[in-house]
């Protein structure tokens, strides 16, 4: 899980069938882990830098929906 995004954001942004056509990896059924919160931090890597010097990292919760939306 994310800091300002967990896998259900995900799954419910981009749909649970296209997350696990391009995340399963060992053909669960279900999308990877490691690559979800791969995906994920990578999100709140870009948040982040994109913000420097308006906002205190990390944001406290609950999180902006603005912020949540952007990751």
């Amino acid at each position: 899980m994310g800091i300002y995004i967990t896998d259900a954001d995900v799954i419910a942004a981009i749909g649970e069938t296209p997350l696990i056509a391009v995340s399963d990896d060992d053909n669960s059924g279900a999308p990877d882990p490691a690559v979800l919160a791969y995906a994920i931090e990578s999100a709140v890597a870009e948040v982040e830098s994109s913000l420097p010097g308006s906002y205190t990292f990390p944001l406290t919760d609950p999180t902006d929906r603005l912020v949540r939306l952007s990751a």
